[in-house]
Formats: structure tokens, C-alpha cells, sequence
């Protein structure tokens, strides 16, 4: 067996968000060659709004109460209502409508423990690449969706725990 050869993995998850692997097969070494959070598309974006919503407002942003539909990551909140398909009722994530979904996204979690409304914005336990995973979701959103206000009500020690240096 040839030992020198690389595998090329190609992982795609979550619509565009791609990765490129390199395993090598010697001493199964996996590195990340690159990660895109460019939109395949290009995408206008306004300016960001700093309108102030509580989480109990936000709520109502989930497609039926109001007609938009918002997600929030570190109490920053996007409307994903272009991809109403997604995010709105029935929609494969739905379950990170109208709250803040920072727990779930760093967790890669569709568990209802995580999506709770009631504990889906606490990010304190998380681990270091759970909070990079939930950063990384950051910068995805924000190339993509509309930034319309900021969570008011989410304790800020909560929103973003400082990455420890190792």
C-alpha cells in the first residue's frame, strides 16, 4: 500500500459553507486546506440596523406571528426571510427561528435541550471549538443576511465567551 498518497475529502454542509479535507493516509493527519464563507452568489447587503429587541420579541419572528423570519448568533440578529424555505415553519432549521440559536450553532445541535429559547443564547459552557464553530456561524450569516437589530436582554457575559489561549 502506498503510504505517500493523499484522500481528498470533500465535505459540504449546512447549503454553501464548504470544506476541503487532505487525510493523509501515513499517519491519518487531517489538516483543512481551506474554508470559503463566501455566498456562491453574490449578495447586497444594507447597512446594519442596531434596532433593539428582547428575546420575547424576537419570539414573534418566526414566520407566522410576524412575517419575517429572524435568527440571532451572539445577540446579533439576521432576517433569514430570503430563505423563509429554510428557517420558516417546516423548514429543516426552524428550530433556530426567533431566538437566538448561539448554543445550537456552536453545538451543531438540532436537540431541543440546545434550541430551548429559554437556554438556546448561553454559550458558558461551550468549548473552545464550540465557540469557534459559533463565531464561524457569525461570518457565515453575516456575508449572507441582513443584520436588523441586537438583542437587549441576553446577559453580555453569556453572548461571547473570550477564546483561552492553550
Amino acid at each position: 500500500m502506498n503510504y505517500e498518497k493523499a484522500v481528498f475529502i470533500h465535505v459540504t454542509f449546512y447549503s454553501s459553507m464548504q470544506q476541503d479535507w487532505i487525510a493523509s493516509l501515513g499517519n491519518l493527519n487531517i489538516m483543512r486546506k481551506y474554508t470559503s464563507f463566501e455566498p456562491k452568489e453574490p449578495v447586497v447587503l444594507e447597512p446594519p440596523k442596531n434596532q433593539p429587541f428582547t428575546l420575547k420579541q424576537l419570539s414573534e419572528y418566526d414566520g407566522n406571528q410576524k412575517k419575517q423570519v429572524y435568527v440571532s448568533i451572539n445577540g446579533t440578529i439576521f432576517d433569514v426571510t430570503p430563505k423563509r424555505e429554510l428557517y420558516g415553519d417546516g423548514g429543516r432549521y426552524h428550530m433556530f427561528a426567533a431566538k437566538d440559536a448561539s448554543r445550537p450553532l456552536g453545538k451543531m445541535s438540532f436537540d431541543e435541550a440546545d434550541t430551548d429559547s429559554s437556554i438556546s443564547w448561553d454559550c458558558s459552557d461551550l468549548t473552545e471549538k464550540q465557540i469557534s464553530t459559533k463565531d464561524d456561524w457569525y461570518t457565515y450569516f453575516s456575508k449572507r443576511y441582513n443584520i436588523v437589530g441586537k438583542v437587549t436582554d441576553i446577559p453580555k457575559k453569556w453572548i461571547r465567551v473570550e477564546r483561552r489561549r492553550v
